[in-house]
């Protein structure tokens, strides 16, 4: 299952991110997620496997909720 953490700028985790500072088990990317970007809005998109050959992309808030708002439930494939 894929997971996120977040690091502040001192290289500390971010404790205010998910559950202390992780998000384990992101739906949508159940195998391994292949890539993170950060928008200038604070949310993320993370893109991964779900599936044999299945591609996906999600946003999460910075507080490692879905946006719900993004495609169907969050993500898309």
């Amino acid at each position: 299952s894929s997971s996120v953490v977040r690091f502040t700028s001192s290289g500390s985790v971010d404790t205010s991110f998910g559950t202390s500072g992780y998000q384990v088990g992101l739906t949508g990317v159940e195998q391994f997620a292949q890539g993170i970007t950060l928008q200038n809005d604070g949310k993320f998109i993370v893109t991964g496997q779900s599936g044999s050959s299945t591609s996906t992309a999600r946003f999460l808030v910075p507080s490692a909720t879905s946006d719900t708002t993004f495609g169907d439930s969050g993500f898309v494939s």
